[in-house]
């Protein structure tokens, strides 16, 4: 019978109880094969488990203490980071994409759900995830940057926003949408993640930082406006889609990569990032204005560049 078992996180548990519990459930279920997709999980898949059979990522020996940022494999995406790890159950994509269904009934939510609050469908949407756990928050471009992009996007275009989290981001959210006002739609906490997925489905534009929802929009086949802090938008951008990468080039960013980062001991490990704190709220809405739907809105006192990547090839535009 299959089972899911969740990793307890601080975040959500804060307890060596929960973690020894799942410890000791996995041991007993005896599994004969883990395909282990985590740099950082040998102790999990190998020892907790105990598989005699492990199929893991293809990672260079003491790849975590030493920096390999400058190899070109270094800056290759995720993705073929995981097929690579794959191959070996004969599995081989030569044109890989990203995808994920809905069901008619999760169709139907998104459409009650928005009707209730009064987006026609006519009206352009929007959707905003200031949120993101990782590096505890600090991949998390400040809220208000989000306000002012929201606020732009209401005065030029007459657009609905639509404001997305988790329970554990209710807060985050509330003050986005307090701070927009008009237009706006609080959805934090409010949805299951596959209900939140049908909604973004609805969405004509997914602005949001390099987390989960970010690359559900882009499962979706949603135009994505990706702001990049810490984190390596080589490894993580938005796959297959046309989309938008803010990011400041830094000295120091990014400093994760999803292989051969910076050494632990030359980490800046900032408190407030400032290769995110120092993206303006203008570089967004020109990122944004660059990917609406056609015809193309017009432009109105914000000027700014952005990359756009369009079938791998990226075109400069400015706003």
């Amino acid at each position: 019978m299959d089972e899911l078992f969740v990793h307890p996180t601080w975040a959500s548990q804060g307890k060596l109880g929960a973690l020894f519990s799942l410890f000791r459930r996995l041991r007993q279920q005896r599994f004969q094969l883990t395909v282990d997709l985590c740099t950082f999980s040998l102790f999990l898949s190998r020892v907790v488990c105990g598989a005699p059979r492990r199929v893991k990522l293809q990672l260079p020996p003491w790849w975590w203490l030493r920096s390999y940022r400058d190899q070109p494999w270094a800056k290759t995406h995720a993705l073929y980071h995981y097929l690579k790890a794959v191959e070996g159950f004969g599995m081989k994509l030569d044109r890989p994409e990203l995808e994920l269904y809905l069901s008619a009934e999760e169709h139907r939510f998104a459409q009650r759900y928005l009707a209730q609050r009064g987006v026609a469908e006519g009206d352009l949407l929007i959707a905003l995830h200031p949120g993101g756990e990782g590096f505890y928050g600090k991949k998390r471009w400040p809220w208000h940057g989000f306000v002012q992009v929201g606020r732009e996007l209401v005065r030029r275009h007459g657009a609905r926003l639509l404001i997305l989290g988790g329970d554990d981001e209710r807060h985050l959210a509330s003050q986005v949408a307090t701070g927009i006002g008009r237009g706006c739609i609080n959805g934090a906490g409010t949805t299951t993640i596959r209900e939140t997925a049908a909604l973004v489905e609805r969405c004509h534009l997914f602005i949001g930082n390099d987390s989960s929802p970010l690359h559900i929009a882009t499962a979706l086949k949603k135009p994505v406006v990706a702001i990049f802090g810490p984190s390596s938008a080589d490894n993580f951008r938005p796959y297959g889609v046309k989309h938008g990468v803010v990011r400041k080039s830094l000295p120091c960013s990014p400093c994760f990569h999803f292989i051969g980062s910076i050494p632990f001991w030359q980490r800046p490990f900032c408190r407030h990032p400032r290769c995110l704190h120092q993206i303006t709220a203008a570089e967004v809405v020109a990122a944004a204005e660059s990917l609406l739907p056609s015809p193309a809105p017009k432009s109105r006192g914000l000027r700014s560049s952005t990359t756009v990547q369009e079938g791998g090839k990226a075109i400069n535009r400015s706003s």
